[in-house]
């Protein structure tokens, strides 16, 4: 059994714990209404499930009637609205664009002080739907724990640096603490990846364990189709240990069926019914209705899409927040070339891994690492070659992942022979944790002061559906939207 993981000096598994429920917390209570990504759009399918309204999104005579999020799969949304049957609820019947924020950036609503606490009914349904994002939040912190104990039991305090590193990243905060189908999808994402860990140092897998990596990739699929990136990395190093281990080769085949099984029956008709309604299987064709304005006309060159995503990728990847006018360039751009540096040197000793003929599950662990980095990176260009948006939290499945890139690419380097490795990691744990908890404070701070209700002046009523339609029609009508309101509001 793998050692647990103890953080020495600062405190202890739970200490880190308690600081990513408090993080979580702060983030869901006082990041301001409606304003998380997408939030709205969110409700807005909730709302419909909630209500026993059938929906038929391809209706072209009003094919946004649901929202934009109605292309996505639907079980966080049913299961949001099971939840929602066991409090009393009220969901926003209108919602109005904030003046007060970036122009730049105009996909924030609330028009009311209800926000003060204990909030308005409205508010208060929304907490109660980032309460189930923090429960997430919480299952997604010990999944990726045991997955630390099981990727690197020998090196607990290289452990505890990871596990600070997921608990407190504000962009990993911000997905657990809104209304988003992505805290779900990234807790199944984990727990796969788990039982495949598994399945790879077990002597034989079992069929429990098909069944249980099927219906984890089931219900991945029925809650968003990004849980494909974390299914292609897992599938490389599966494909990777029969050729290393064929008796384990024949081992997959056996329980494959069990595998399969639940994919055909949870996911399978899910499939199928998309397939029907829309010619794609993952829901595109739909968005590609919803929202035609997002779409590139023509695709862009290698050159000009890779230069798109030097000048976004650093910034989303510190903290996807953009719509809360926080911006921390330098400190992201370094962050993020160090996390691409450290993924480059890992892919490269894994290409030589097999020169010295390391363990077997170091091998596996290793590519799973490069694998979680290539199809991350995979996703990105593929997403900024089709939308004119492009967002981290897409593929964040993969990302925790990654974060071993670092250990997995120094454990052996004998840059640190005759230093106490243990204190120079509780100086990093001790660093990190320092900087992660400011730039987190800094966040909340910038929640609470771009949000004072009792200061707002009366502005002009900017609905924020009647923007969100135009915005799909074309960027450049919502702009003219916005410049009309506020020429209006001055006179």
């Amino acid at each position: 059994m793998a050692p647990r993981i103890q953080i020495k000096p600062i405190g202890s598994f739970s200490f880190l714990l308690a600081l990513h429920v408090l993080f979580l917390v702060s983030y869901a209570m006082l990041m301001p209404a409606f304003e998380g990504a997408d939030e709205p759009e969110h409700l807005r399918y909730i709302e419909t499930v909630y209500n026993g309204e059938k929906i038929h999104p391809i209706d072209r005579s009003d094919p946004r009637r649901y929202g934009i999020e109605v292309y996505q799969p639907p079980l966080y949304y049913h299961l949001s609205a099971l939840v929602a049957r066991m409090f009393p609820v009220v969901f926003p019947d209108h919602l109005a664009v904030n003046p007060d924020k970036n122009p730049r950036f105009p996909f924030l609503a609330h028009d009311d002080p209800g926000e003060i606490f204990p909030f308005d009914p409205p508010r208060r349904t929304l907490r109660l739907f980032r309460a189930l994002s923090i429960i997430f939040g919480i299952a997604a912190f010990l999944l990726f724990a045991q997955i630390l104990r099981l990727l690197m039991p020998e090196s607990p305090q290289a452990a505890s640096i990871i596990l600070l590193v997921a608990a407190l990243w504000p962009n990993n905060l911000q997905i657990l603490s809104v209304v988003s189908n992505d805290g779900l999808v990234y807790v199944l994402s984990l727990a796969l990846i788990l039982t495949v860990l598994n399945c790879i140092q077990d002597d034989r897998p079992s069929h429990k364990q098909g069944l249980v990596v099927g219906t984890f990739f089931a219900l991945g699929c029925l809650t968003k189709m990004t849980i494909l990136l974390t299914a292609s990395a897992l599938f490389v190093v599966i494909i990777l240990d029969s050729i290393l281990d064929r008796h384990r080769g024949r081992a997959y085949l056996r329980i494959l069926p069990a595998v399969l099984l639940p994919i055909f029956l949870l996911s399978g008709p899910f499939f199928v019914s998309q397939m029907i309604w829309y010619g794609s299987p993952t829901g595109e064709a739909l968005l590609k209705i919803l929202t035609p304005a997002w779409i590139q006309p023509s695709p862009r060159s290698f050159s000009t899409i890779i230069h798109a995503m030097l000048e976004i990728l650093p910034g989303s990847f510190l903290a996807d927040l953009c719509w809360q006018q926080l911006t921390l360039p330098f400190v992201s751009l370094q962050l993020f070339v160090l996390w691409v540096f450290f993924n480059v040197l890992m892919g490269i000793r894994t290409a030589f891994l097999g020169f010295r003929r390391p363990p077997r599950e170091q091998i596996l662990h290793q590519m799973l690492v490069f694998t979680s980095f290539f199809f991350m990176f995979f996703a990105v260009y593929r997403i900024s070659a089709q939308w004119i948006g492009m967002q981290i939290r897409h593929v964040w499945n993969l990302w925790p992942i990654t974060l071993l890139a670092p250990y997995c690419a120094i454990r052996e380097m004998k840059l640190l022979k005759g230093i106490n490795r243990k204190r120079i990691l509780n100086i990093i744990f001790c660093g990190l944790m320092c900087v992660l908890v400011s730039i987190n404070c800094l966040v909340i701070y910038n929640f609470i002061i771009t949000y004072k209700p009792l200061e707002r002046e009366s502005r002009a009523d900017l609905n924020y559906s009647l923007l969100i339609n135009y915005w799909v029609q074309s960027p450049g009508m919502g702009v003219q939207y916005l410049q009309e309101a506020a020429r209006s509001d001055s006179q």
